[in-house]
């Protein structure tokens, strides 16, 4: 049997994949001022408000008694420090929060920092849906599809046991056919580790996997959530 599997999207070595499972809890960061008040931020480097600490808070006390094993955050402060609030609560977990870039929000090149109708607008002008647009020097959805599947790679080569943890505690159910989540929603993932074809990520950081009929993929429901924002910020 050969060392790895080929896809059109990525390599996975199957001494790491084969029979490997793994759950991951996805959580949106608390909400910023910038959220508040619909501008898009891209990779700018915003704080929380008072809201999105108290978002966090709750986050961290519903995820006290998870029992993770890895915890990983953006490197922008607003997704930092609603990681570092959750490990500062959390009972069990003893590691290290690790940042990386891969996880950061798309960037929207010369619209960051400019209101979601500006980016509206200029979608109409061009003729193309919102989530399709590619404002110049920002981020195409392939890039960022291309660095997430990267980051899921590397934390694949880490797994021995479950990876990141989490049962049915989460926030509550997203809508249907949308392409976002909420401030401190959180989102649990259970994915076999197997073979992966196809992977998207949409502009709020949140990961859907597409794979065979054979192999399970489930995103288990979440509980209570606030949706109070439009896309695309985060």
């Amino acid at each position: 049997m050969p060392n790895s599997s080929m896809h059109s999207d990525f390599d996975i070595t199957l001494e790491t994949m084969i029979r490997r499972k793994f759950m991951i809890t996805l959580i949106r960061h608390g909400e910023t001022l910038a959220n508040r008040q619909k501008i898009m931020q891209g990779q700018m480097d915003t704080q929380l408000s008072d809201l999105g600490i108290q978002q966090a808070q709750l986050v961290a006390n519903r995820l006290e008694d998870e029992k993770f094993t890895h915890i990983f955050s953006s490197d922008l402060a607003r997704a930092a420090v609603t990681a570092q609030t959750i490990l500062a609560a959390n009972k069990f977990f003893t590691g290290k929060l690790v940042l990386d870039t891969r996880l950061r929000e798309r960037g929207f090149g010369d619209l960051e920092g400019k209101y979601v109708s500006e980016y509206r607008k200029a979608a109409e002008a061009a003729n193309i849906s919102m989530e399709k647009y590619v404002p110049e020097g920002a981020e195409t959805i392939k890039q960022v599809t291309d660095r997430a599947i990267e980051f899921l790679d590397h934390l694949c080569s880490l797994i021995a046991e479950p990876l990141i943890h989490g049962n049915d505690t989460s926030t509550e159910e997203p809508e249907s056919n949308t392409n976002h989540t909420s401030q401190s929603c959180t989102n649990t993932v259970d994915e076999q580790c197997q073979s992966y074809q196809k992977m998207e990520a949409h502009s709020s950081g949140l990961l859907h996997v597409d794979i065979p009929d054979s192999q399970r993929f489930s995103e288990q429901k979440t509980d209570r959530c606030d949706d109070s924002d439009e896309r695309p910020t985060s």
